[in-house]
């Protein structure tokens, strides 16, 4: 397949995404709200598109609509779908935090030394994270980190291996990561697989940011966490005679977050529909305090997350991804590139166009590594994952940060893991 010629289209395009990426990197520099930014990706991509008649619109010869506009139909709603989950997510999240649910987690994971919390925490969400999808992981963890670490400067440390150990854990469950789920419903990879296979690689790529982390926390442990003994935690209200309430929220919400994952393999429920579901049950148990719920949401996490996958459309309706495609050989350097493409693109359409371009003869280790990268790679740009936009919109990472301290540690593990992989299965 010879490569499609670049147009005008997809040049004024990917300017647009690139100015825009470029403006949510320098936030702290320019000023400009990330979430400004996002929206006006998506306005400006898509009046591109609409004014130009992108190139797929001749894939529209039967349909009502035109093709540019049925491609804004189609990713308008994929996009609601995924905002209406982390919105729900997070009425949830607040409700159960409101009920001091999260102080049974806190207690569990509270520690007087700074770096074993940290150890703690990114276990936990490696853990979760196997059942459940990287995002609703993040939502969860961030919560919890809140009540464990008081320091905001200290928080981003545990949030940012929150995104990391959240994104390697979906790697290892087919049930844990959108692109997990595509490659094991068409069958690509097997469960047993994942598990076994990748394990060790992905506990390897999140162990090495780990150690860096840890160390930076050794060096000014005293300053940085709120000390939260048995006492301490006994005070605020979680004692033998009163915790039945926090328990049974905190297992209400594990249990409530698992069904739906499985509710979408057993009968196809879209996972914003069991989550529209779970807030219906949560509103009525939390009647007498729903508008302080509602006050404590960050809504601006929804606008951004709407405005970058939004803008992401904009790179597919173009047809700007379509010009990779022949460049992609079926070949292991393949699965490591779109590791490297879902640190800015989201993998679920690389992934998408992988399994539509590469048949399942293309090998095990193939498609394996493509559920490896493209969930760890997720992690190499704090906008390249779900986890990592609820990273920035509820704590405030800036891209900029994220980029000089994790990423180079991020990488780094992503390649330990590889090489562990070659040298056990390669």
């Amino acid at each position: 397949m010879s490569p499609r010629p670049v147009s005008v289209t997809m040049m004024a395009v990917g300017l647009v995404f690139a100015l825009g990426y470029l403006l949510i990197t320098t936030e702290s520099l320019t000023g400009i709200s990330k979430t400004t930014v996002a929206l006006l990706m998506a306005v400006v991509g898509w009046t591109i598109c609409m004014v130009s008649g992108s190139p797929l619109a001749g894939m529209a010869e039967a349909a009502e609509m035109p093709g540019t506009a049925r491609g804004l139909a189609e990713a308008l709603a994929d996009t609601c779908g995924t905002a209406f989950y982390v919105l729900g997510a997070m009425i949830v999240v607040a409700a159960v935090d409101d009920s001091g649910g999260f102080a049974v987690a806190t207690r569990w994971l509270a520690t007087a030394s700074t770096r074993w919390l940290l150890v703690r925490v990114t276990a936990l969400t490696f853990v979760l994270s196997m059942f459940l999808d990287d995002m609703t992981t993040a939502i969860i963890m961030v919560a919890v980190a809140r009540n464990l670490v008081s320091d905001t400067k200290v928080r981003r440390w545990f949030v940012a291996m929150i995104v990391v150990a959240a994104n390697a854990g979906g790697a290892v469950s087919p049930i844990g990561d959108v692109t997990t789920i595509m490659l094991w419903m068409h069958g690509r990879v097997v469960a047993r697989d994942l598990f076994l296979r990748l394990g060790g690689p992905a506990i390897v790529s999140v162990a090495v940011p780990l150690v860096f982390v840890c160390r930076r926390m050794g060096q000014c442990e005293t300053l940085l966490m709120r000390r939260r003994d048995t006492r301490t935690i006994h005070s605020d209200g979680f004692d033998s005679q009163s915790s039945v309430l926090p328990v049974r929220s905190f297992v209400f919400l594990l249990s409530a977050f698992l069904s739906i994952p499985v509710l979408q393999a057993v009968v196809g429920l879209p996972p914003y529909m069991s989550m529209f579901g779970l807030v219906a049950i949560v509103w009525q148990m939390k009647q007498g305090c729903i508008e302080r719920v509602m006050q404590r949401l960050n809504l601006s996490t929804v606008l951004f997350f709407v405005g970058i996958l939004l803008a992401v459309g904009t790179l597919k309706q173009s047809g700007l991804l379509d010009v990779l495609a022949p460049f992609l050989p079926a070949d292991h350097s393949t699965p490591v590139g779109i590791g490297l493409l879902s640190s800015v693109v989201d993998n679920v359409p690389l992934v998408t166009a992988a399994i539509q371009m590469f048949p399942v003869s293309a090998g095990r280790t193939f498609w394996l590594l493509m559920a490896y990268c493209a969930s760890v790679g997720g992690s190499l740009l704090v906008i390249g994952s779900a986890a990592g936009i609820v990273a920035m919109g509820e704590e405030h990472i800036s891209f900029g940060w994220y980029l000089r301290h994790m990423t180079p540690v991020v990488l780094l593990g992503a390649m330990a893991g590889l090489g562990l992989f070659a040298c056990v299965f390669g």
